[in-house]
């Protein structure tokens, strides 16, 4: 009834719904990407902290950009969650060992950084789900790097 336009009177009821009908929330994001599941060669090109509150602690997002095949260009993002110290079971050291081509010194400083430049060979699968578990609508489903596999090209001195 809401969403019918007659042209009755203007009354206060009609009034109410029409400042409703003004008001309306703006979409703040575009929608992700999505590629078939796969592997793909993909350059790291942006790292950056974020809050992840949800799970109220910090996190690291770094956005891979696949250079082959059809769907060249399209960024997709790698999550970690993340926290003041990393032991060697943690996703993030795995691949930051990958990115860096080394192991590294206890004390040091994992630095996000290290992935952008690179160009990497990543897993991408699809996100079906949300972060309650619940089946997402196909329209809403997105792509995200699953992992980073392999090291292919640098631009830093191998040590």
């Amino acid at each position: 009834m809401g969403c019918l336009k007659t042209s009755a009177p203007t009354t206060a009821a009609t009034q109410e719904s029409g400042a409703d009908e003004a008001w309306a929330p703006v979409c703040a994001d575009n929608p992700r990407p999505l590629v078939p599941e796969g592997v793909y060669e993909a350059m790291g090109t942006r790292a950056r902290k974020r809050d992840l509150k949800l799970w109220k602690r910090e996190g690291i997002v770094v956005d891979f950009q696949i250079l082959d095949g059809p769907f060249q260009g399209t960024v997709l993002e790698r999550f970690y969650s993340i926290t003041p110290r990393v032991g060697t079971i943690s996703s993030f050291y795995r691949e930051w060992v990958v990115a860096a081509n080394r192991l590294p010194r206890r004390g040091e400083h994992l630095r996000a950084s290290k992935f952008c430049g690179k160009l990497f060979r990543v897993e991408v699968a699809t996100v079906k789900k949300d972060w309650n578990q619940k089946e997402l609508p196909k329209l809403l489903q997105y792509s995200k790097v699953a992992r980073v596999l392999e090291l292919l090209a640098s631009n830093e001195a191998i040590q």
